[in-house]
């Protein structure tokens, strides 16, 4: 039965209505001192608030920010605690009265209260004993707080109930009669004055009048609105109105049963009378919140939020006995946990479900969303793409410095003294230890997550890098997962890569914050390190460790003294010679000029395109020569030599005098808005259920939330570049990378549908290309490849597929060598895959047609340059992965075309798939065709970059149309040709077409190459190489079987672990 009341506007400014009872009420009670003064309430616009000289929120915000839920946590009955926004005056009004006279005999209304703080409004119902409830804690509150105790607590609450005592401390009165004992002529004569004339007197309860007022009056003072009673009956936390955690949901006292989430539900937990074992377990109260997308609980006794459950596909909340096996209980259950809670009342238990299940319908997680991925598909959103480390670190490293609350970073591995700006002109400022610990001394809170490496078989130093980052500040907190206990995981990774800012920027795709991956187009072999301010007659060498320079190219921290006497010992120093560096210092060090390649030379005009970063720096402080790029352990070549050492990371481990170092190339994009709060998303579902596996009870590491994707705006002039797209994220990850019941790979399906989709070409880069039809293999990717490739074909259609991988696995060792193995390992799949054992790609296509290489080829990246006098080559390591669809469609991620990455059972991997729409002119096998802005742009840009038009843009090449005769058969696969016959001819590399089996291999590095034999020949054929690209040669070792024998230790490992 429902009983609706008028909207009734009060004023408090007299004293006839500061009094709730009317000449017909028998009594109330209150306080004794019952006088009435102009202090008693507030009269200003509204309410006064107590703000003590160190809170931290300005009155004149108007709002609770959202740092302020990394504030230390306190109890709920703590004086300090901060729930209400400043300078916002709460509303209060009875909007409807329920009856239910027979089962509520001394209670039988229940007032619903519709209440509005700032932006918020939400609804309340109680009950007139809740009121009394309130009133007399109330009451005693106020005695206690005139007895002299002498402790520490109270004489901190008696000094803020002093400070106020410019405000009326008297509570308002509360009418004293109890609902049943109210009748209805009472009820009539009280509310006579308030009844329009077409409106039943029964359906007006004057008690309702009275209550509003009385909790008008309540919130008013500034003394009791803020006590946790009165927050409590309000139903309003620390968590209710904080800016960007979405709308006000349902808050209140919960019962929740210790280790709730563990303990089995059905026929095994009933007891032998058929009940539900209720009593198992200890029952504590918890704060439990809802809001637009998660659930979760608090503590009260210290404010520490347990549990964020977030609402997802699984999302479920089910009440009562029968659902529950508890009485009154509540159980709510997602991919991650089921979460048991009971209630007071039926009723409670009742409105919270309807409550958290009317939320979780209008949530869009809980939906299916396009590849069956954990988040929709999000128009109209703002993104980019970046080639190359050196862009992306350096925008990583802009974002970074604007983040206001929270950092997340997950990494494969990360390295904190990477500098993300180079070459290094200002100290140590864009390293990244640096830049991190300068955002957790502003506030910002950083979260970092690590995947924690079998030590014995990968040399990461993953703990390392957790101590070296947590020692730098209390506000930069590290997990690692997986812990490698019995039974536990020990193949697969954590092998995602992402950076968000703020809940707002997102950084992802396939490069990791780590040593070896910072590059940019010019792919240098070679870094010794040379800057002068003026050309000299000889190159000098700065004394140990970078660039001296104190101008402006600061030197880095180098504080590894063991690293400078290593770099002293690389360099044999020919004379005593002084000579002046830019910095005015004296150098008494100086050796004979070392010759630098073209990748190394400065010297490139100021308004040339083929300038990068690193010139324009450099341009800007007057230097000449080459500043030093890569500091000790980030100069790498990881097939020359893994990784040692890393916790003394300026210490050089290869000898760069001798040894070239291994390019680096690699994709990553970058999502806003409410895309990146998709991102962050994700990591906050892994940061809490690494928290719950590792560190449930550990207050120090918080559970983190989610901001809400509600009403996201974002201002693009924070990220350079950006283009207006649809994009959505992906990932792969199953219940022991995320914690989750199912597994997740949305990435797989994604390029299955992608290339299912495709129209006219393809174009793959990525470090693996494991698919075969393979009792071992379980992905089809190169199935739906076929399929696509056959279709085209027998429609007589134009089709290209562009598949570019790396020449060789970026393992340590040496082909037809000892320890060579895990190389062998790995070309064998990626082989057996594309070329052999019968049931390969191409293989398939040849039974199907002449000329499978008008539809498909591979390749691969390679480079140059001159060290010590002598040509050098080094191939390009090939690490992106990434596929472009039609000049309209991008994927950009961490997953590689191999099982481990797209079965979401293994490594775990995030990606992101972007949809243009925004279009600019294009052509497709000669005809006009509208591409998107995004897609196109980032294809032509790489084509450019591999094609080496970046470097010699005065080629008349056109990269319009990736379809077309011309440009697939007469530029892209001729060049490629050409430059792997010179590359062949003048070093001899490997791998090659020319050797096709072991004892090939012995004969092929025993005869000596032109770069060593004839240099100045070889400097003659290398000028006609063009750009990076050359074929993948597919008759590598081809009589040979590459799979490891089973007496090695990779052929010991299981066959998963390399596929």
């Amino acid at each position: 039965m429902s009983l609706a009341t008028p909207s009734i506007e009060i004023d408090f400014t007299s004293e006839e209505e500061t009094d709730l009872s009317d000449q017909d009420e028998e009594g109330v009670d209150g306080d004794v001192d019952r006088t009435n003064n102009a202090d008693d309430l507030d009269k200003t616009d509204g309410p006064v608030i107590n703000i003590d000289t160190d809170d931290r929120y300005l009155e004149a915000a108007r709002e609770i920010p959202y740092s302020a839920l990394h504030s230390d946590p306190v109890s709920f009955d703590h004086y300090s605690r901060r729930v209400l926004i400043p300078g916002e005056r709460i509303e209060v009004k009875i909007t409807d009265v329920e009856r239910y006279p027979t089962s509520k005999l001394l209670n039988p209304n229940l007032y619903i209260i519709e209440l509005t703080h700032g932006p918020f409004t939400w609804a309340i119902k109680k009950r007139y004993h809740h009121f009394r409830q309130l009133h007399e804690q109330l009451l005693l509150y106020k005695a206690t707080m005139k007895l002299p105790v002498p402790s520490k607590r109270l004489k901190e609450r008696r000094r803020s109930f002093k400070e106020n005592s410019r405000t009326s401390r008297q509570l308002p009165r509360l009418p004293r009669r109890l609902d049943a004992l109210v009748t209805a002529p009472q009820i009539a004569r009280r509310m006579a004055h308030h009844i329009p004339a077409a409106t039943s007197i029964l359906s007006l309860p004057g008690l309702a009048v009275q209550l509003e007022k009385y909790l008008q009056t309540l919130v008013s003072n500034r003394i009791y609105k803020s006590h946790h009673q009165t927050l409590e009956f309000l139903e309003v936390s620390h968590l209710s109105f904080i800016n960007d955690l979405g709308m006000k949901g349902k808050e209140g006292v919960v019962k929740k049963r210790s280790g709730g989430h563990r303990i089995p539900l059905g026929c095994c937990t009933r007891c032998c009378g058929g009940c539900y074992c209720e009593w198992a377990g200890h029952w504590n109260k918890r704060w439990l919140v809802t809001k637009d997308s998660f659930v979760a609980y608090v503590r009260p006794r210290d404010g520490f939020i347990g549990c964020v459950i977030l609402m997802d596909e699984d999302f479920e909340v089910k009440s009562g006995l029968i659902h529950t096996g508890v009485h009154h209980g509540l159980l709510i259950t997602n991919m991650t946990r089921n979460l048991l809670l009971k209630c007071w009342t039926r009723r409670k238990a009742k409105e919270w479900g309807e409550t958290i299940s009317e939320l979780a319908e209008k949530c869009e997680y809980t939906k299916r969303n396009r590849y069956k991925s954990f988040a929709p598909q999000r128009t109209d959103v703002y993104a980019r793409w970046y080639i190359d480390g050196a862009d992306y670190f350096n925008a990583v490293a802009d974002a970074l410095e604007t983040a206001k609350e929270e950092i997340f970073i997950t990494d494969w591995w990360l390295s904190p003294e990477i500098y993300m700006k180079r070459p290094v002109t200002e100290g140590n400022k864009w390293r990244l230890d640096q830049i991190l610990k300068r955002k957790a001394e502003e506030g910002v809170k950083v979260f970092v997550l690590l995947y924690k490496e079998v030590e014995m078989a990968l040399g990461l130093k993953s703990s390392y890098s957790k101590h070296t980052l947590m020692r730098l500040h209390p506000n930069i907190l590290v997990m690692r997962h997986p812990d490698h206990v019995p039974g536990g995981v020990l193949l697969w990774a954590h092998h995602e890569k992402c950076v968000v800012i703020d809940q707002d920027i997102a950084f992802l795709g396939g490069i990791d914050l780590c040593y070896g991956r910072w590059d940019d187009f010019s792919h240098r072999l070679v870094d010794v390190g040379s800057a002068l301010t003026s050309s000299p007659s000889r190159t000098q060498i700065p004394p140990p460790g970078p660039l001296s320079v104190k101008r402006s190219v600061s030197t880095p921290d180098l504080t590894d003294t063991n690293a400078n006497k290593k770099d002293n010992q690389q360099h044999n120093y020919s004379s005593k010679s002084k000579t002046k560096l830019i910095d005015g210092s004296e150098s008494y060090d100086e050796i004979d000029s070392v010759r630098v390649g073209q990748s190394n030379n400065l010297a490139v005009p100021k308004l040339s395109p083929c300038r990068t970063s690193v010139d324009v720096n450099l341009d800007k402080l007057g230097v000449q020569g080459m500043a030093k790029l890569w500091y000790g352990k980030d100069y790498t070549n990881f097939i020359a030599k893994d990784f040692v050492d890393l916790d003394r990371p300026f210490q050089d481990f290869i000898d760069r005098s001798t040894m070239p170092r291994m390019p680096w190339h690699d994709i990553g994009a970058v999502v806003c808005g409410v895309a990146a709060r998709d991102v962050a998303r994700h990591f906050i579902q892994r940061w809490n259920a690494t928290k719950l596996e590792k560190a449930k009870e550990n207050a120090g590491v918080p559970s983190l939330i989610p901001k809400s994707t509600r009403g996201v705006t974002f201002d693009k002039s924070r990220v350079f570049g950006l283009v207006n797209c649809d994009c959505q994220i992906l990932r792969s990850v199953s219940t022991w990378s995320a914690g989750i019941k199912h597994t997740e790979n949305s990435i797989y399906w994604a390029y299955l549908s992608a290339i299912r989709d495709a129209k006219h070409y393809i174009y793959i880069e990525n470090q693996f290309f494991i698919s075969c039809e393979d009792k071992d293999v379980y992905n089809r990717i190169a199935d739906a490849l076929f399929v696509r490739i056959m279709e085209a074909y027998r429609a007589r259609q134009t089709f290209r597929v562009y598949v570019v991988l790396p020449l060789l696995p970026a393992f340590e060792g040496e082909i037809g060598e000892t320890g060579g193995s895990s190389i062998l390992a790995i070309t064998h799949w990626n082989y057996k895959s594309i070329c052999r054992g019968g049931n390969s790609l191409l293989e398939r296509l040849q039974r199907e047609m002449d000329h499978p290489e008008d539809y498909i080829s591979f390749f691969g990246l390679r480079t140059h340059a001159e060290l010590n006098d002598q040509p050098v080559s080094e191939l390009v390591y090939v690490h992106c992965k990434l596929m472009i669809v039609d000049d309209n469609t991008v994927i950009i991620g961490s997953a590689n075309i191999n099982d481990r990455s797209m079965l979401g059972k293994r490594d775990s991997e995030l990606a992101v798939i972007v949809n243009d729409t925004q279009t600019v002119a294009g052509k497709m096998n000669g005809r006009d065709y509208k591409a998107g802005k995004y897609a196109s742009e980032l294809r032509k840009h790489l084509f450019r970059e591999h094609l080496g038009l970046v470097t010699q843009p005065d080629l008349d090449i056109d990269v319009t149309d990736p379809t077309s005769h011309k440009f697939y058969k007469e530029t892209w696969l001729k060049i490629a040709k050409i430059n792997t016959e010179i590359y062949d001819k003048v070093f001899h590399c490997i791998p090659s077409n020319n050797v096709t089996s072991f004892e090939d291999l012995k004969l092929y590095k025993a005869k000596e190459p032109l770069a060593t034999a004839q240099p100045e020949k070889a400097r003659q054929e290398m000028t006609r190489v063009q750009g990076y690209l050359v074929m993948l040669p597919l008759d590598f070792l081809s009589k040979e079987a590459l799979a490891p024998s089973i007496i090695t230790q990779e052929g010991m490992m299981p066959t998963k672990l390399w596929t």
